[in-house]
C-alpha cells in the first residue's frame, strides 16, 4: 500500500484498470490449471512439453501479480483502491496486505529482471529466478492470500458498490470520448459482469 487519499472518483477509475489486470491475470491462472490437469496439451515445434509452457505461463502470472500493487507514482495498487470502494473490508484488506508486503521487493525484482524486462545480466537474470524459487512456497501462500480477497471482493461488488454502473461513467467518458451511448453501455456490461462472483449484475 503506498497509503494514497484518492477521491471517490479517482478510485473508480483504477478499479477500472485494476479489473482488466485482475481479469488478464485470472485468465493466464486458468490456463495453467487447464494445462497441468491435462485438459491443454499445447503444440511446439521445438518440442517442450506442457510442463514447460505452465512454467512460462506461471513467469507471465507472476509478473500480472506484481502488477496489481506497484509502488511506482503512475502504476497501479489496488490496496489503496479496496480501502476507498471497499471501507468495511479495511481491517481485512491491510492484514492482507501486510502478509504480502514482506515479499514484494522479489515479486517486484522478478517482475523486472525476468517476466516482462528480462534483465541482459544472465547473473542477475538466474540469481533473480533462484532467489524466487527459493521463496515460492511462502510467494505462493502471499498470492492466495490476494486471490482470496480479490474473489470475496469481486463477489461483493453489486451490493458494495450499488451505483458502480453510474460512477464508471465519468471515467469511461474520459478515457473513450469518441464512444457512442451503446458502445459506453457494452462497456459498462463488461466491468459489471463477474465470472467468479454472482455469475453478472447489470
Amino acid at each position: 500500500m503506498r497509503e494514497r487519499k484518492l477521491t471517490r472518483e479517482e478510485a473508480i477509475e483504477e478499479y477500472l484498470v485494476y479489473q482488466l489486470r485482475l481479469y488478464e491475470f485470472f485468465h493466464i491462472f486458468q490456463v495453467i490449471t487447464e494445462i497441468i490437469d491435462g485438459n491443454y496439451k499445447p503444440e511446439n515445434p521445438l518440442g517442450h512439453s506442457s510442463t514447460e509452457f505452465a512454467v512460462s505461463l506461471r513467469t507471465v502470472s507472476n509478473g500480472l501479480f506484481a502488477s496489481l500493487m506497484d509502488s511506482q507514482a503512475h502504476a497501479l495498487n489496488i490496496f489503496d483502491v479496496w480501502v476507498v470502494l471497499y471501507p468495511s473490508k479495511e481491517q481485512q484488506i491491510v492484514e492482507t496486505w501486510k502478509r504480502i508486503e514482506p515479499y514484494m521487493p522479489l515479486i517486484r525484482d522478478y517482475r523486472n529482471d525476468v517476466a516482462f524486462h528480462a534483465n541482459k545480466d544472465l547473473r542477475r537474470y538466474v540469481d533473480t529466478q533462484r532467489r524466487f524459487r527459493e521463496n515460492r512456497k511462502e510467494i505462493i501462500a502471499a498470492m492466495q492470500d490476494f486471490l482470496g480477497l480479490a474473489t470475496e471482493l469481486l463477489a461483493s461488488q453489486a451490493t458494495a458498490l450499488p451505483e458502480f454502473r453510474r460512477e464508471m461513467e465519468p471515467a469511461l467518458k474520459k478515457a473513450f470520448p469518441d464512444l457512442d451511448e451503446s458502445g459506453l453501455e457494452e462497456l459498462k456490461n463488461y466491468f459489471i459482469q463477474n465470472d467468479i462472483g454472482d455469475g453478472g449484475t447489470s
